[in-house]
């Protein structure tokens, strides 16, 4: 296990700044999950940690030992880090033992450890002599994770490995991969652009925007509370409402709800479709709204309404739960919303609001 230390990172390409004074850290045995927009610097920031490209700013360490500076340069076969990429990258004309084992040539115990590794990330033992054209995608992401661990690495790099995968095996090989990594300890950073992914994989997620770390937290926080209104839209799904705040209150089409921040004045108001609480029309506290259209997903359900003012909204909810009502309903919301600063004059929301 490894702490992993990351201070003013910078890369420039052709004069474009791709990562712009990044500082992270993450813990011995802890998964930071690295959350951004395809082309935003994701797959650089772990060549850089990697040793794979040098930095034109900032300081690496591992271990607290300086493995890049401006002065130091640790080849990326002495930095001891597993990388595991989406293809998994299994040379195709290597066994799953061999492919397994090929960081090992020198160890003693390369046939035990094999075994090991193959029996962690299960694989029968039959398939040790199988070739990954033989393989499926999740059983040739198991090989890629077995080999990248194999060595025994300080750190695991995961540069969007499940993507991949079919759908429908996805949710699957993420849980068995996360698992390996706590049975054996592994510090690990992990890249994606699946926010499903990185609030369930990562102890903390750091969003990667414009070249820099727009938010760092755990999970739920940077879900419950995110530090402006585009990264509440960014981590998952999101209502948005105008509103005006006072002392904590806001009022907005959907009433008077608390806000998670103390803020006066105009405000855009975002609230996530799983506060919201379908209930029979003119029930006390509750306001009315129409329901526009329902889309289901087996699970759960996304239920379009339209308020009397004719604003959209759309509540999450577990199928079970759908009411056998149609049309008109009240609305509840559960818990405190989020409230952003909103440029809208004040005057005009309040008309609308009082209208």
């Amino acid at each position: 296990m490894a702490e992993l230390r990351i201070e003013g990172l910078t890369k420039r390409f052709d004069g474009n700044s791709i990562l712009d004074g990044i500082d992270l850290q993450v813990e011995s045995g802890a998964l930071l999950a690295i959350l951004g927009a395809s082309g935003g610097g994701k797959t650089t920031l772990l060549r850089l940690i990697a040793g794979f490209e040098r930095p034109d700013a900032g300081m690496i360490k591992i271990e607290g030992v300086v493995v890049e500076s401006p002065r130091t340069h640790t080849l990326p076969e002495q930095r001891r880090i597993g990388y595991l990429t989406q293809e998994g990258a299994l040379f195709p004309h290597l066994t799953v033992e061999q492919n397994i084992g090929f960081g090992l040539q020198k160890r003693a115990d390369r046939a035990a450890r094999i075994t090991r590794m193959m029996e962690l990330v299960g694989l029968p033992a039959l398939y040790a002599r199988r070739f990954p054209h033989q393989l499926s995608g999740g059983e040739q992401q198991r090989t890629a994770l077995a080999r990248a661990l194999a060595p025994e690495p300080r750190l695991v790099l995961l540069d969007e490995p499940f993507s991949a995968i079919d759908a429908a095996l996805r949710r699957e090989i993420r849980r068995s991969v996360l698992e390996v990594l706590k049975a054996v300890g592994a510090t690990a950073v992990l890249v994606t652009h699946d926010q499903d992914e990185a609030l369930s994989m990562g102890d903390r997620v750091a969003v990667l925007r414009g070249g820099r770390i727009a938010q760092h937290d755990r999970p739920a926080s940077l879900y419950r509370n995110p530090v402006d209104l585009a990264m509440g839209q960014f981590v998952g799904e999101s209502v948005l409402l105008d509103g005006e705040a006072h002392g904590g209150r806001i009022h907005c089409p959907l009433g008077v709800l608390t806000s998670t921040q103390r803020i006066d004045g105009p405000v855009q108001v975002l609230l996530r479709p799983e506060q919201i609480r379908l209930v029979a029309h003119a029930t006390p506290g509750s306001v009315a709204a129409d329901i526009s259209g329902i889309q289901y997903f087996g699970s759960d359900v996304l239920v379009e309404l339209r308020l009397a003012d004719a604003t959209p909204i759309a509540a999450r909810m577990f199928s079970h739960e759908l009411p056998q009502i149609q049309g008109r309903v009240g609305v509840m919301i559960v818990g405190a919303v989020c409230a952003f600063p909103s440029s809208k004059p004040a005057g005009r929301l309040v008309q609308q609001l009082a209208g």
